[in-house]
């Protein structure tokens, strides 16, 4: 669908949990960081991109406020 289509943050998201499915966690930290450039308010992308960087031993990175 991105060859035919281009890439849209949720075709991204969709590859990314592909990989996650996969264990490939550094093909789906690559996507999700494309994700991130196209919409950094994807809360999809978000999720996935904290879920990704804990298999990756890296600190998430992201501040949230509940006020």
């Amino acid at each position: 669908m991105i060859e035919k289509h281009g890439s849209t943050a949720l075709l991204l998201n969709g590859q990314a949990a592909c990989f996650l499915g996969q264990g490939r966690y550094q093909e789906a930290h690559t996507v999700l960081q494309e994700a991130l450039e196209k919409d950094n308010n994807c809360a999809d992308t978000l999720i996935n991109m904290i879920v990704t960087s804990n298999h990756l031993g890296k600190p998430p990175e992201v501040s949230v406020d509940f006020k």
